[in-house]
């Protein structure tokens, strides 16, 4: 099975919202690995 046919089932299950929330999540990695 490819990885992108899992990858769009999985967008099927995420809010709205998801790209929002994946980029504040992103965000506060970087701001961990700066400390």
């Amino acid at each position: 099975k490819k990885m992108s046919e899992d990858w769009s089932l999985l967008l099927c299950f995420f809010p709205s919202n998801w790209v929002e929330l994946a980029a504040e999540t992103d965000v506060l990695k970087k701001l961990r690995k700066d400390k």
